[in-house]
């Protein structure tokens, strides 16, 4: 069910960005592994009746900068 959206939903680099690790690839873009944590936002959506639904979590990797 993960890969729904990768082959159902036209959104075929969805799989393979969830697997890349962005924490990884953010601190070989150059930021300082101590400065980068990751974060679970969770998602939802309304639906037709108004109700809200959650529908998981996105994970995302929070760099902060160096000045």
């Amino acid at each position: 069910m993960i890969d729904w959206d990768t082959y159902n939903d036209h959104e075929p680099l969805w799989g393979p960005m969830r697997d890349l690790g962005l924490s990884a690839e953010t601190i070989a873009a150059g930021f300082e592994e101590t400065r980068v944590t990751e974060l679970a936002v969770p998602t939802g959506r309304i639906l037709q009746s108004g109700k809200s639904s959650k529908t998981g979590q996105l994970w995302l990797p929070i760099a902060e900068r160096q000045d």
